[in-house]
């Protein structure tokens, strides 16, 4: 019993440094803003195929993007469930960058949850487990 609590405060503990960090980069600001930056190519592909899976309500293996030359628009590339899950979500929340953001936001914290995990059992030691997670 005694283990589970050490390992819940560590787990609560790395995820307090976490979002401690987020607010230290401004993430929570930058969540709702469009795309931005030097991949902002990368992040408008994403947002049509997304919102293509809103507006055409098309299948999982179906993606398509705006302004394509041909005339459906059908697009490929990487394996387009995040793109089908976020458009699905539009349904529920409505089309906001900060659903897009939230989901990749998600899935980073989630990544970086397991790599303290996995650190934390290869070096032997929670704390070590945070640092060496966290600098990445």
């Amino acid at each position: 019993m005694k283990i589970f609590h050490k390992s819940l405060i560590y787990n609560l503990f790395f995820s307090l440094l976490f979002f401690s960090l987020c607010f230290f980069y401004d993430y929570f600001n930058v969540i709702n803003q469009p795309a931005d930056g030097v991949h902002v190519w990368r992040q408008t592909d994403g947002l049509s195929m997304a919102l293509k899976y809103y507006e055409n309500g098309n299948l999982l293996l179906e993606p398509a993007m705006h302004n394509q030359l041909n005339d459906k628009g059908m697009a490929a590339g990487e394996f387009p469930i995040m793109y089908y899950i976020i458009g699905k979500l539009y349904h529920v929340f409505g089309v906001h960058n900060w659903v897009y953001r939230g989901v990749w936001w998600l899935i980073s914290f989630i990544g970086y949850f397991f790599l303290f995990k996995f650190s934390s059992k290869f070096l032997e030691s929670e704390m070590w487990g945070i640092l060496t997670t966290l600098f990445t």
